[in-house]
């Protein structure tokens, strides 16, 4: 995995198990990954969505740790994830 995205998985491993779901602005994400998103992750919901891509270091992320993207807000730069 992406050195990059291993924040992101720290940062979902870490939340509660009561926690079923978390959402994070884009600056949030950002500052868990102490890095700019790319601008196709603030324009296109495929970024964000399971596309089954061994190179796709951000979803496999999140689906590393039992979590999964439920919706993306472009307009007001919000992702939010729910345990699968």
């Amino acid at each position: 995995m992406s050195d990059t995205f291993a924040a992101l998985e720290r940062y979902l491993r870490a939340l509660p198990q009561d926690k079923l779901e978390d959402t994070l602005t884009f600056e949030q994400v950002e500052g868990i990954l102490n890095d700019k998103l790319p601008p196709s992750a603030h324009l296109y919901y495929a970024w964000w969505a399971y596309q089954n891509e061994e190179n796709h270091f951000a979803e496999q992320a999140w689906l590393n740790t039992g979590w999964r993207m439920d919706a993306v807000h472009f307009e007001d730069k919000w992702v939010r994830f729910c345990r699968v």
